[in-house]
């Protein structure tokens, strides 16, 4: 199905069948929810408490479900609009109440345009949404009334319309975009038509994102782990024997291999450029999924930084101002680190 017959044919179910999307659903067996790890089972039941802790913040959202929080950070709502925290739930094994908690969630955001801010909207987060949800599919229609697939699959249209809309702006680079349209693409037969110029997009972009040994331009070991994982999904979603895959499999091991660069003893990362202490299973699967695992460490790498080890010792000097988040702490700013600590 060509992009064109492709949208007509969008634009048809939209008004007339929406609910005949989810007619096509393709099971992903290739590529389980159970991929990245989860936090904890005390985490899962605070959310399905309806407390979410993102970014520092621990906000309750008890009765009306609430899109702008007073007193929670921007950090903190775009984690909140990406539904990333529907992993969470799904690994409850609770699925009723968490089938229900999700589409209680949903529900409420396709039908509160209004009273939602323009962030909910940024094309990188409703792109990772439209993954996340995709990832979910089956959890989200179980038990799901006719109404609500009627609602979710406009919505699912809306998402893919808007993101692809975005993929058209030459002067904004962001894997997210491909990601979120490979995943329904995937997931849902009718949005095929999507598949390949989400390629065509990743694979103009990607040179551009990276320098040649995989360390971002953006210097941040944050930013690393978030592509590498999105990469690896990314990579998941794509057939196998498509042409892209052989550049898109060494892209991937060289970022991977980046990524490995950033880390201290303890497995996490070092927290130059913004960067936060990320979860160490969460980098070591990503490590390990990124095929990167064997390949021996650089002395530098590209983004601006070295990495001095002797022993179980290990220090990661920036050694060079680069892109960076507006966070650059001057030549030989280091961190240091000796075994685990």
């Amino acid at each position: 199905m060509n992009v064109l017959t492709g949208k007509l044919r969008l634009a048809f179910l939209y008004f007339f069948s929406p609910q005949t999307l989810f007619a096509g659903t393709i099971v992903r067996e290739d590529a389980p929810p159970t991929r990245w790890p989860t936090t904890s089972p005390p985490m899962r039941r605070k959310i399905l408490m309806r407390r979410f802790d993102f970014a520092g913040c621990n906000i309750e959202i008890a009765g009306r479900i609430t899109w702008q929080v007073s007193g929670a950070s921007e950090e903190w709502h775009c984690e909140f609009y990406r539904f990333g925290w529907l992993r969470e739930i799904a690994a409850s094994k609770r699925n009723r109440e968490a089938a229900s908690f999700a589409r209680e969630f949903i529900n409420g955001f396709i039908t509160t345009d209004e009273e939602k801010p323009e962030l909910a909207w940024q094309p990188d987060i409703a792109a990772a949404r439209l993954a996340h949800w995709m990832e979910h599919l089956d959890l989200i229609l179980s038990g799901s009334s006719s109404v609500f697939r009627r609602r979710f699959a406009r919505s699912l249209i809306c998402h893919a319309r808007h993101i692809e809309r975005a993929t058209k702006d030459l002067d904004i680079m962001c894997i997210a975009y491909a990601w979120g349209l490979l995943a329904v693409a995937h997931r849902l037969g009718d949005f095929t038509c999507f598949q390949n110029p989400a390629i065509a997009y990743l694979e103009r972009i990607l040179p551009l994102l990276a320098h040649k040994d995989g360390s971002l331009r953006t210097a941040s070991p944050h930013d690393q782990l978030h592509t590498v994982r999105m990469l690896i999904d990314i990579r998941d979603l794509i057939p196998p024997e498509h042409p892209f895959q052989p550049m898109l499999v060494q892209a991937l091991r060289r970022m991977g291999t980046a990524l490995r660069f950033y880390c201290h003893g303890d497995g996490r990362l070092a927290l130059f450029n913004r960067s936060l202490m990320d979860d160490g299973m969460l980098i070591g699967r990503a490590v390990e999924l990124s095929g990167s695992a064997g390949e021996s460490l650089p002395p530098t790498i590209d983004a601006g930084f070295c990495r001095l080890e002797r022993g179980d010792s290990c220090a990661v000097l920036q050694v060079r101002e680069s892109g960076g988040r507006n966070s650059f702490n001057g030549l030989l700013s280091f961190e240091f680190s000796d075994g685990t600590d």
